[in-house]
């Protein structure tokens, strides 16, 4: 009677081996998109005090009005790289996310697959 649980024991810790070893990618998988939500934090924090320097700028204009013209201009073009760059950095987020999901789908509907041939090999 041993012998004969012995296929499926072994059928199972080869699917726990396999599952691990899914998890362990998975969980790879992850730390790219966790260093892109750090970037966009970072992206976020540089666009505050990007932020903060135009509210500086604008008074120092209040004050001095003959450089208006040319801190308005770098103003500009300083928010515009901002946005330029969290707008990138968010499509980055936004793939990862997309492809994170995906691969937790496939490995979801595999370890669904592979438990139900468990279960039928168990039962049958």
């Amino acid at each position: 009677m041993q012998n004969a649980d012995l296929p499926a024991k072994e059928e199972s810790t080869s699917s726990v081996i396999r599952l691990s070893a899914e998890t362990q990618l998975l969980l790879k998988e992850l730390l790219p998109v966790k260093e892109m939500q750090k970037k966009c934090e970072a992206l976020e924090e540089e666009k505050k005090k990007l932020e903060e320097e135009a509210v500086n700028l604008r008074r120092h204009l209040e004050m001095n009005p003959v450089e208006r013209s040319q801190v308005g201009q770098y103003e500009r073009e300083t928010e515009e790289q901002a946005r330029r760059d969290v707008a990138e950095a968010l499509k980055e987020l936004g793939r990862a996310v997309q492809h994170r999901q995906k691969t937790e789908e496939q490995a979801r509907h595999g370890v669904v697959e592979k438990l139900k041939e468990i279960s039928q090999f168990l039962q049958g």
